[in-house]
């Protein structure tokens, strides 16, 4: 496979000891382009700004989800990638994910938490566990 032909989508986090900014490095290095959306990011700065915010998105009133979905989206129709590397996958949708492959990308998860058996609020949801089926790989 030649990788200065290919491109990458990494959606996850960019925090400061995130795996997923090691594999940026390390595709870069490999010569392939990568792009990256940080979900996990966009959905905490909202989450965290106030009490108000937590309560509605428990009570499942908040939009926070879907916004994230519209601008992956365009992230996605911006670069058109060959590849998605989801890490974890709490804030990507299923239906973001059918997008992704019927436009012809291989769709591929990074988990490293149990995808039905959730320890803690940020170990998995329904959107980690609706999709598994919809990857070409879950690792």
């Amino acid at each position: 496979m030649n990788n200065k032909n290919k491109s990458i989508l990494i959606i996850g986090s960019n925090s400061q000891y995130s795996i997923e900014r090691f594999f940026v490095s390390n595709f870069q290095d490999m010569g392939m382009k990568c792009y990256t959306f940080w979900a996990q990011n966009l959905f905490l700065e909202y989450y965290k700004i106030n009490i108000w915010n937590k309560i509605i998105y428990r009570l499942g009133l908040s939009t926070i989800i879907n916004e994230i979905n519209k601008q992956l989206l365009a992230s996605f129709e911006d670069n058109k990638p060959d590849i998605v590397l989801v890490f974890k996958g709490m804030e990507v949708l299923p239906s973001t994910l059918r997008y992704f492959k019927k436009a012809g990308a291989i769709v591929v998860n990074y988990n490293p938490d149990h995808p039905f058996e959730y320890h803690g609020r940020g170990s998995g949801n329904s959107n980690v566990r609706n999709s598994i089926k919809l990857y070409v790989y879950y690792i």
